[in-house]
């Protein structure tokens, strides 16, 4: 039904055909796209039907992507859906929804979700979010309806109005979820979070000894510097022998250091033994350097024998030269890495390099080329020289 002029009234007759006539439906999926005519009144609606009347439903997936008169009203989205065990809920664009609708939605989960195991919410790009919804609906995801999650995606990029102080408060409540495997919070452009984040964040993830998934992207979070990243990264390391897939993107960031890239690979490849899959991405970080690179290839080469795929992304890095791409391929190439089969490297952007350090690096990669069928490696000079 995406990107069409359905209203409020062709939305309610959608829920009374559900009520009539797909009562029996276990899983579903609507879209509503671009359905500009579309408000808080006809998506409640629709959603309360389908709450009410489809009491075998387990699994549930709701769009509203840029459906901008869905406002900050604080109806509830959900009145009813105990037997629900997945739920994807899409307001990405919506542009109106606020910390009113997050209050309405987070009293939906105290009252009405008793069997969810996987919830996916994305809230990307809605301006009006801030602390006072954000907290609230934190609090609701450590009530006990939702001890039972597995799976939670939190999308939440370009919330500018969420700040260190609520996304802490955000990042400390999911340490409830003991049974959690998968974890994805996206962050990015919420240019006001900072080290306490990552702090509170970093100490639930020591009470989180089931995670086999984890993915954290913070780009453009320019106030998170080298504490940030030792915080985060201690938490990461305790007690997570089951981890199987890091991925940690932190580019743009104007405050982190080479001392915070080595304690923070350290940390990971010491501890995180079963890794196998690896996504490190610090572009446009200008203050790394060829020893920040090096520690990074050292680390990541002595210890995560496990690795099947390894991905690092340090474009623009304007500090780099080709010594510190000699210096991280020799060091990751210690390890035959039996088991890695792709590695992606992205170096464009470094500040001087020529061709020896072009040859030694391709040849400390063919080392363990064996087991290797995905290589991508990306390395050109910067335009900007100082």
């Amino acid at each position: 039904l995406s990107d069409t002029q359905i209203n409020d009234e062709a939305a309610i007759i959608i829920a009374k055909s559900l009520k009539k006539k797909f009562f029996k439906l276990s899983k579903l999926r609507l879209a509503f796209h671009n359905c500009h005519q579309i408000t808080s009144e006809g998506a409640s609606k629709l959603t309360q039907a389908i709450g009410e009347h489809l009491v075998n439903l387990q699994q549930l997936s709701i769009s509203f992507v840029k459906c901008e008169k869905i406002s900050n009203n604080g109806r509830e989205l959900f009145v009813t859906a105990s037997n629900l065990k997945e739920l994807q809920l899409d307001l990405n664009k919506c542009e109106k929804i606020g910390n009113q609708d997050l209050l309405a939605l987070a009293n939906s989960f105290q009252n009405h979700f008793y069997n969810l195991q996987r919830l996916s919410l994305n809230l990307s790009f809605c301006p009006q979010i801030g602390d006072d919804g954000i907290i609230a609906f934190s609090q609701s995801l450590s009530g006990k309806n939702l001890k039972q999650l597995s799976h939670l995606f939190l999308n939440l990029e370009n919330c500018k109005e969420i700040s260190d102080y609520g996304a802490s408060k955000l990042a400390k409540n999911i340490r409830s979820f003991t049974y959690l495997q998968d974890l994805e919070l996206n962050l990015q452009k919420c240019n006001k979070i900072g080290n306490k984040t990552l702090t509170e964040l970093g100490n639930s993830l020591q009470d989180l000894i089931n995670i086999e998934k984890l993915q954290l992207y913070l780009n453009c979070c320019q106030a998170i510097d080298d504490e940030g990243l030792l915080n985060l990264s201690m938490g990461i390391a305790h007690q997570q022998k089951n981890l199987k897939k890091f991925t940690f993107h932190l580019a743009s960031s104007t405050e982190v250091k080479d001392p915070g890239i080595q304690v923070f690979t350290k940390n990971i490849s010491q501890n995180l033994v079963n890794l196998q899959n690896l996504n490190l991405n610090f572009a446009f970080g200008e203050h790394i350097t060829d020893r920040g690179v090096e520690a990074i290839g050292r680390n990541i080469g002595q210890n995560l024998l496990n690795l099947e795929e390894f991905t690092l992304n340090l474009d623009h890095c304007g500090e780099i030269t080709g010594r510190g791409l000699e210096l991280f391929s020799k060091n990751i190439g210690r390890n035959s890495f039996k088991k890695l089969h792709k590695l992606h490297l992205n170096f464009n952007g470094l500040r001087h390099f020529d061709d020896s350090a072009i040859m030694t690096c391709a040849e400390n990669i063919s080392q363990f080329s064996v087991s290797l069928k995905d290589l991508s490696l990306n390395i050109s000079k910067s335009n900007f020289q100082k």
